[in-house]
């Protein structure tokens, strides 16, 4: 019945024109499901009849359609489906009689996210459940019993058909490792084992190299009798690869390979093929040697993701020579690549240039297992030891426990002897941030242009190792949180990555230059989640994993995101978002304002320029469409401060805390508004931030039913207003600013400016225009969110971003014009002009601002000088703290003046150097 449902599947699945290759089997998956599902026990057991299963397929009997023989094509698909039924079948039983975290144990957690979408076998093995039962534990033993007896025949069969081998490399991880250690099953490990070593070693295929390095790293730390076997191969293996690397990988100089050994000392020098392809390329046909040292690489770093490679050194001096190699050699060629470029110095063809990406990538890899397989063992023996000063404290005076004598005393207050930092897992972070950077500094500003090509040799290169260094220092961050200084022994202490400027700088700058891939989702039909996995998710994941001293600017580069790059980007920054507010939610505030000031200053940078004096029709058509496109653009900036201020609370500030910052946030987000300069370059237009008042009156709602609070704020609107109109510019400020201010004090319910004690004044060039008292009254029409209060300045919705609005939402900075013919454009945009020049400073696509600690004594929020309110108590740390760098394209740091942070408000602190 087996034999025949399969001849089925597969004259089904290749009917008609598909290849045999291109067959889609996976669907033979739901054929197991319905099988399973059936309530008649001669059915449903079918998939669970691995001894038929098995029969099945060594069989190998012909396809039949209606009792004839199909064609050879139906033959070659339905031995896929059988393997196909078969893995599936054993997956889908498994994960319900083995034991609770039985498969999270044993296979790659990378392979079951990937997987658990389209496999609702692994979706299940995840589930909790209750131990199993006797008759689950038999299902299981004879499971593993059909498997153990059968792998190596089967892997020995299909070893030339990828599509099957793949499938059948992972069945090792389900075996109950008991199973081997009866003496008939000696032979089929051994065997097993045996085949999956020269899979490893032959193979160039990833999946497969993955699935042998996983099933490898299972058998070996099984717990089985046999384990040792394996261990054996995983070393021969391992000590293969080192002394390949070691071969390939040093360059001198020049770029030119040297004869240095292999780091593993074993004694052997470079083959003669080895020192030919060492001087660029064999003969004819032949591999590069940048192709060799990429596949041992990539071999090297799948292995040790699923083994502790870092216990097949004989000590930690092998391995941190071997690091020591790996880290000049890939410097030296991306320094080669910066320099001179790879083409013609190293590599001859593009595809070794991949082959030298290939070598980056899996280096990195590497060293970041490395250092997490050290750290781990690390943590767990200072747990060790921790338990086992708990047990000494908890004895009583009774026991046979005697205190330290005086010496020991004094050595046991001692918190290290000096060494903590020299240890080999700081060592290994060390490496891995070094690599980093050099991957970072990469990056080039005409990499970024518009015009750029995207198929250029130089921009391919860059782009893809300094994605690869935006994950691993994704990684090394979450790894070595900054909150291990805090930790009790000082060897973890030593771990804390303090200094991770250089990587913030690094990885803000390519995600800012390639932000607009993420973007673009909000217009495909189908988003690109690649895009969101490649440049957002890690970019989040250190700012919420250590947002207890997170970065607040890299923080805002992230939350800008929260809109306008599809629904899988938004739900990615709401979820940090949850996450930072119960960490710190006042920090996260105070991250939402850089989000927005960064925002609002692309949107200045990015108006539009006015065409000369009479321009053509062409030209002012055009015109207008960057004018509806910038108009667009603020409005998605409000409705990005919308939904900022609903990720608050529901009614209420969800967080206490930030009851007393939203106050500090108001006032910053006026002073902003008000404030002429920034990081100390010449001063904008009078008023040219006004309009940024709109964006920050979506969280107006949080106050204006405090009288208390509304008061705060409305005494630092007055003080800016009156300075506002006391500067001698006043006339050039636009009308339509004005306007804005007016409905910023409506929305927080307070009186129109008045300057006689009679009326309200607004002066535009020269001229007045009195405001009647109806003016304070104009409402923003009403967005009622659930459970959202009522107001001017709820947050709306997407829906509602294209409705008018009260708030004097700007055309631009520049003039008003009248485009009614194209004669009349009116005055050339000079102010407009002014503020571009004077913002261009701060264009965040190639100077991401980075405020952070640089010598990594902690942050500090400092006390708001609104009276009776606080921004935030101090949280401890250095005077040193919060300093705002600059990183630009070159390289080059620089302080940013105090107008580009938070003011007193908010970053109140300055660093003691360079300020």
């Amino acid at each position: 019945r087996i034999d025949a449902l399969a001849g089925w599947c597969a004259h089904v699945l290749s009917d008609g024109d598909v290849p045999a290759e291109e067959a889609p089997v996976h669907l033979a998956d739901l054929l197991v499901d319905s099988l399973r599902a059936i309530d008649d026990p001669s059915h449903s057991s079918l998939p669970s009849n691995f001894p038929a299963l098995l029969r099945a397929i060594h069989e190998d009997s012909v396809a039949t359609v209606d009792g004839a023989r199909a064609s050879d094509k139906t033959d070659v698909v339905k031995q896929r489906v059988l393997v196909r039924m078969l893995c599936y079948s054993v997956r889908a039983e498994a994960s319900e009689v083995a034991p609770p975290r039985f498969l999270a144990n044993s296979i790659d957690p990378a392979y079951f996210g990937h997987a658990a979408a389209h496999d609702t076998a692994l979706a299940v093995g995840r589930k909790k459940r209750k131990a199993p039962s006797a008759n689950e534990r038999r299902r299981h033993d004879d499971l593993s019993a059909a498997l153990a007896g059968a792998l190596p025949a089967l892997l020995t069969k299909f070893g030339g058909d990828l599509a099957i081998l793949t499938q059948l490399l992972v069945l090792p991880a389900y075996i109950i490792p008991s199973v081997y250690n009866l003496p008939q099953r000696r032979a089929d490990f051994h065997s097993l084992v045996k085949k999956l070593a020269e899979f490893f070693a032959k193979s160039h295929d990833r999946g497969v190299l993955m699935h042998c390095a996983m099933s490898l790293g299972v058998l070996a730390s099984s717990g089985s009798a046999r384990e040792e076997a394996a261990r054996v191969a995983v070393q021969d293996a391992a000590d293969e690869l080192v002394k390949t690397v070691g071969e390939l990988l040093p360059l001198d100089a020049k770029g030119a390979h040297t004869d240095r050994i292999s780091p593993r000392k074993h004694g052997s020098t470079l083959s003669a093929s080895a020192k030919k392809r060492a001087k660029g390329k064999e003969k004819e046909g032949g591999e590069s040697s940048e192709y060799g040292l990429a596949h041992a690489m990539t071999k090297l770093h799948l292995l040790s993701q699923r083994c502790d490679v870092t216990e097949l050194f004989r000590s930690d001096d092998d391995l941190l020579q071997l690091v020591e190699t790996m880290v000049a050699g890939i410097t030296t060629r991306l320094t080669i690549q910066q320099e001179r470029g790879l083409l013609g110095t190293l590599v001859e063809t593009e595809n070794e240039v991949a082959d030298v990406i290939t070598t980056v990538r899996a280096g990195t890899g590497f060293l970041l297992s490395c250092a997490a397989w050290k750290f781990t063992a690390l943590v767990a023996g200072q747990e060790r030891t921790d338990a086992a000063d708990a047990e000494g404290h908890a004895a009583g005076p009774d026991d046979d426990v005697h205190p330290p004598a005086d010496g020991d005393a004094d050595e046991a207050e001692d918190e290290g002897d000096g060494t903590e930092g020299d240890q080999t897992v700081v060592r290994l972070r060390d490496a891995l941030v070094a690599i980093c950077g050099a991957c970072f500094d990469q990056f080039r500003p005409e990499h970024a242009a518009d015009g750029a090509d995207p198929d250029d040799p130089g921009l391919v290169f860059a782009d893809a190792v300094q994605k690869s260094a935006l994950r691993a220092s994704a990684d090394v961050r979450c790894l070595f949180v900054r909150t291990l200084e805090d930790a009790a022994a000082p060897q973890l202490r030593a771990c804390a990555l303090l200094n991770d400027a250089p990587l913030v700088r690094g990885a803000v700058r390519f995600f800012r230059s390639n932000e607009e891939k993420l973007r673009a989702n909000e217009v495909l039909e189908e988003e690109d989640v690649g895009v969101v996995d490649d440049l957002l998710a890690p970019l989040c994941r250190p700012i919420v994993t250590g947002w207890a001293n997170g970065n607040r600017r890299e923080a805002g580069v992230a939350l800008g995101h929260i809109t306008g790059s599809g629904q899988e980007a938004a739900a990615r920054v709401a979820a940090a978002s949850r996450m930072m507010k119960r960490t710190d939610g006042p920090r996260l505030l105070e991250a939402q304002m850089a989000s927005l000031r960064q925002s609002y200053n692309d949107w200045m940078d990015s108006e539009p320029e006015e065409p000369e004096d009479g321009p053509t029709e062409e030209e002012a058509a055009r015109f207008e469409e960057q004018e509806e496109a910038h108009q667009e653009q603020f409005e998605n900036l409000e409705f990005q401060a919308s939904r900022f201020s609903a990720s608050l609370g529901v009614g209420k500030l969800s967080d206490p805390a930030l009851e007393a910052e939203i106050v500090g946030f108001l006032a910053e987000g006026v002073r902003f508004a008000f404030c002429r300069s920034d990081s100390g370059d010449d001063e904008i237009l009078l008023g040219g931030r006004l309009s940024f008042l709109s964006v920050v009156s979506k969280y107006v709602v949080w106050v204006r039913k405090d009288a208390e609070k509304r008061t705060a704020v409305g005494e630092m609107l007055d003080r800016e207003d009156h300075a506002l109109r006391s500067d001698p510019d006043f006339p050039e400020v636009l009308e339509e600013d004005l306007v804005t201010l007016a409905d910023f004090r409506a929305a927080l319910d307070l009186p129109p400016y008045v300057d006689d004690g009679t009326r309200a004044t607004i002066s535009v060039a020269g001229s007045a225009t009195t405001l009647a008292a109806s003016t304070s009254a104009t409402t923003p029409a009403t967005t009622v969110g659930e459970g959202t209060p009522t107001s001017s300045s709820a947050p709306t919705t997407p829906g509602s971003r294209g409705t008018p609005r009260s708030m004097g939402t700007p055309r631009s900075r520049g003039t008003p014009r009248s485009m009614g013919t194209p004669g009349s454009m009116g005055t050339p945009g000079s102010i407009g002009r002014s503020v571009r020049s004077h913002m261009s400073s701060t264009r965040a696509s190639l100077s991401p601002l980075l405020e952070e600690d640089a010598s990594g004594e902690g942050s500090s929020r400092a006390t708001s000088t609104v009276p009776g309110n606080s921004v935030g108590e101090s949280s401890g740390g250095s005077p040193e703290a919060s300093g705002v760098v600059r990183a630009d394209p070159s390289g080059v740091s620089a302080s940013e003046g105090s107008n580009t942070q938070y003011s007193d408000l908010f970053e109140n602190v300055r660093s003691s150097e360079g300020k």
